[in-house]
């Protein structure tokens, strides 16, 4: 028997006209930015909790405090903590153009959001992102996507020449997701992080089985504990099935299938600074 899903009939009398489409945008867009939630029809990653339970356990929030987030996609992230962290001074990030289009308009509403169409990295200059059909895959490298939509080139600056641009003394909480650009992301916060600058980094990194370009846990840890900041716990968890190990008979590796640690968000603190920022508020 076909599939009868293409079908059409005309409605039955006295059956409500579905919703125009414009209307459907309209109240997505008034929810999410209500509550701080992303609509989509695509089901998450099987995750745990997000940080922001632990961010709100460190420290008191107020909104003198400077958020960066750092691969800002559509807004999802600042829509999330904008209650949960009392309103802070958000500065977003995001070079690819469409999606920055689309930041821009989630968070019109919100006066303490400044949007910048411009990608961290290692060094100030141009750079070539690779574009994907989900446009969180978006990436500086090709790996992250098995057949890239395009490419867009983009500018290219570091955290430590914003934070001189922008007059920023200090920044209360650094969040970083750039699929596979971590590294030189915090390489361009070097001086921020040995001047002790950041209080808390967030960033996305790799455990195991993944081919993808993430940054390992490992090296994460290395680079921040160099600097003086330590690792306080592992988030948003995304688990994958194990790579049968190489050599074992089909027989034994029939089944063989446990999920495994893929990769997570790691929040390194330095103690020191959330404790005094917190303290000075009384």
């Amino acid at each position: 028997m076909g599939d009868t899903r293409e079908l059409s009939h005309a409605p039955a009398a006295g059956t409500p006209a579905p919703p125009h489409p414009g209307l459907r945008a309209r109240v997505k867009g008034l929810v999410e930015r209500s509550f701080g939630v992303t609509i989509s029809r695509t089901p998450p990653p099987p995750v745990n909790q997000h940080a922001d339970a632990a961010l709100r356990q460190l420290r008191r929030w107020s909104s003198d405090d400077v958020v960066f987030d750092v691969g800002a996609n559509d807004g999802r992230t600042i829509l999330r903590l904008q209650h949960q962290l009392s309103s802070p001074r958000f500065y977003a990030f995001e070079p690819v153009s469409s999606t920055y289009r689309t930041l821009v308009e989630r968070t019109a509403h919100l006066p303490n959001v400044r949007a910048f169409h411009l990608a961290l990295g290692a060094a100030p200059g141009t750079g070539t992102i690779y574009l994907s059909d989900i446009h969180a895959m978006d990436s500086f490298s090709p790996a992250w996507t098995a057949a890239p939509t395009g490419t867009e080139t983009v500018a290219v600056a570091t955290i430590d020449e914003v934070l001189d641009t922008e007059r920023i003394d200090f920044v209360d909480f650094l969040k970083i997701d750039t699929e596979g650009y971590e590294l030189e992301v915090l390489t361009g916060a070097e001086r921020a992080l040995r001047d002790s600058r950041i209080g808390i980094v967030q960033v996305e990194v790799g455990v195991d089985q993944m081919d993808r370009s993430f940054l390992p846990l490992e090296a994460a840890r290395a680079h921040m504990a160099a600097r003086g900041y330590f690792l306080y716990g592992i988030y948003n968890q995304c688990r994958t099935p194990a790579v049968t190990p190489a050599g074992w008979p089909e027989d034994a590796a029939r089944g063989y299938r446990p999920e495994v640690l893929a990769y997570c968000d790691a929040l390194f603190i330095r103690t020191e600074l959330a404790c005094e920022r917190d303290s000075s508020r009384g």
